[in-house]
């Protein structure tokens, strides 16, 4: 058993995509930075440790009371001991002016807690197999995942961390157990990125094949499954890796009315729902692009009309007709990565995880088409490594504040999942208009 402190153990297998092999965090040099819009939690030795740190005067003390707050009654929730007080526009007190934490310049990184340490890591356990990956979130990762060739080739980690306190800190922690959803986790995404690799056909296809798979085996495979036929899960994996099965599949995809009708009132429930978050980067995003297509012709997401979607079909035939190839690699990366990093044992059943994707999916086409660094390079053809270099910088600022701003709220996630149940269309059907985006 690992145990906090406990130093690496020889018996435990270290793995990561290519694109955590050697992360670091590159301070002031990134785009933004992981020191506002969250709340933090503060691990009790951790507040220990700063608090004998910051006694030495009076003006010490004074900044450590203004800077933490004891999580008395459970005020915030069971399991935090502590959190870190932000300013009034959300930053941390301990940011310096060049956008490093000066609590760490001072004192060393054992006095930043678990989660700052931890973060941007995720970290997932399967027995005596550890699993590490990145958070979108961060735009760091999202530059390595999305621009960087193959960065999803999973590799053994040459220097597993000593600092084994965060690593075992992180939720998706598990051990194991003898739930058969959880037992066939590695043949379920063993078949997963198989189907996400069958290049022959296009992006959407392939994940229309994923969704017809979580469609097929959700009635008898879920969370607590009982009883569990081994023989019926065996019998959908070996007929979805079948050629022509998947070419069936397609066929039925594509002759599928294309209209997003349904798809692009989901993406403006998710934007105005979300617009309330105004002072976290996803707000001021949401803000940008809305007012892009405002400017470009559009409209506001609740005028009733039709002209944003428009403006977003506009932008999507200019950018897939010049950047198709780049475009794709963004997009196949990011579900390869939710694929692995993201287990689906967090959901209830394929089918749900399965739609978390495609929901996102369609969300972050909307706000990279709709972008207003876009707007330059799709009126005018100039410099193409310029323009990829520009088409890069606002896929990276898209997909790491879509994830600060969408996928940390479980809340969130549930009442889309409440909205599509209601919706009454059948599960299926949904996720192929989702796609159709």
């Amino acid at each position: 058993m690992v145990r906090k402190g406990d130093v690496v153990a020889g018996s435990f297998e270290w793995i990561a995509p290519r694109y955590m092999e050697d992360f670091s965090c590159i301070g002031p040099d990134c785009e933004s930075n992981c020191c506002h819009g969250w709340r933090i939690a503060v691990d009790e030795s951790t507040y220990k440790r700063v608090k004998d740190s910051l006694r030495r005067n009076r003006s010490e003390r004074e900044e450590f009371k203004q800077c933490f707050e004891r999580n008395h009654n459970d005020k915030f929730g069971d399991g935090c001991f502590a959190r870190l007080v932000m300013t009034d526009d959300g930053f941390c007190r301990f940011l310096d002016a060049g956008g490093l934490c000066s609590l760490h310049a001072r004192f060393g990184a054992l006095h930043i807690g678990l989660v700052c340490r931890n973060y941007p890591r995720l970290w997932s356990r399967l027995g005596q197999r550890l699993e590490l990956f990145g958070d979108f979130s961060c735009p760091e990762v999202a530059r390595r995942v999305l621009v960087a060739e193959n960065p999803l080739e999973l590799i053994d980690l040459a220097d597993p961390p000593t600092d084994l306190a965060s690593v075992l800190l992180f939720r998706n922690l598990r051990g194991e157990e003898p739930d058969p959803y959880l037992r066939y986790l590695d043949d379920i995404r063993q078949l997963g990125m198989h189907l996400l690799a069958a290049e022959q056909y296009p992006l959407h296809s392939r994940l229309f094949f994923l969704a017809c798979f979580a469609d097929s085996v959700t009635p008898f495979f879920y969370r607590d499954c009982q009883p569990f036929s081994e023989d019926k899960l065996a019998a959908v994996i070996q007929e979805l890796a079948a050629p022509e099965t998947l070419a069936e599949i397609h066929r039925e995809f594509r002759a599928i009315d294309s209209r997003t009708d349904f798809s692009m009132d989901l993406v403006k429930k998710i934007i105005v729902s979300r617009f309330s978050v105004a002072h976290t980067d996803f707000g001021s995003l949401l803000e940008r692009i809305l007012e892009n297509g405002a400017g470009e012709g559009g409209a506001s997401t609740d005028d009733g009309g039709g002209s944003f979607q428009d403006f977003f079909e506009q932008r999507k035939l200019a950018a897939e007709r010049l950047f198709g190839g780049r475009l794709n690699r963004y997009f196949e990366n990011y579900c390869r990565n939710y694929w692995l990093g993201e287990w689906y044992v967090d959901s209830p059943d394929l089918s749900v995880h399965v739609r978390k994707l495609l929901v996102r999916l369609a969300v972050l086409r909307v706000l990279l088409f709709c972008h207003p660094g876009l707007n330059d390079i799709l009126r005018e053809a100039g410099d193409m490594a310029t323009a990829e270099a520009q088409l890069d910088q606002a896929a990276i600022a898209v997909f790491s504040a879509f994830s600060r701003g969408v996928e940390h709220s479980q809340q969130f996630f549930d009442s889309i999942h409440k909205f599509l149940t209601e919706s009454g269309h059948d599960n299926l059907a949904i996720q192929a208009m989702l796609l159709k985006v």
